[in-house]
């Protein structure tokens, strides 16, 4: 029997059949809380971290049949989270290409732009308290 801290080789070997909805149960109820915290530790948020998951647990539905077990490349565990760290490098890269282009002068006319725009009606701060600019 395998410690706490390894994988059941044969549960491995059932997962090469995605039609055994037992193994994939017992599979995501050990690792999906793990995956998810390694996510949640390099600050993605929920809804990042349960994607990131998801993309996990199709990574490794896709190759798990390639996996085999071999001290010298590692632990079953070590392979799983080689997958999450390859989806999450994916997942930010992709968040970076999202990024709106332009830097900081850019973000100074666009503010400089909402200024201009604001109504006439506006405030400003006298004696500690806001008071509304009466048209003249």
């Amino acid at each position: 029997m395998p410690s706490p801290h390894e994988t059941n080789p044969s549960l491995i070997m059932r997962l090469s059949s995605q039609s055994d909805v037992d193994a994939w149960c017992e599979f995501s109820k050990l690792y999906q809380p793990m995956v998810y915290r390694f996510a949640r530790r390099r600050g993605l948020q929920d809804a990042d971290a349960r994607e990131l998951v998801q993309n996990v647990m199709i990574g490794v539905a896709k190759a798990v049949q390639r996996w085999e077990p071999d001290n010298r490349r590692g632990r079953f565990r070590t392979w799983l989270f080689r997958i999450a760290r390859n989806q999450w490098i994916t997942m930010i890269s992709k968040r970076r290409l999202d990024v709106g282009a332009g830097g900081t002068e850019e973000l100074v006319l666009i503010q400089g732009q909402s200024d201009e725009s604001a109504p006439a009606n506006r405030t400003s701060q006298s004696g500690g308290s806001l008071r509304s600019r009466s048209p003249s």
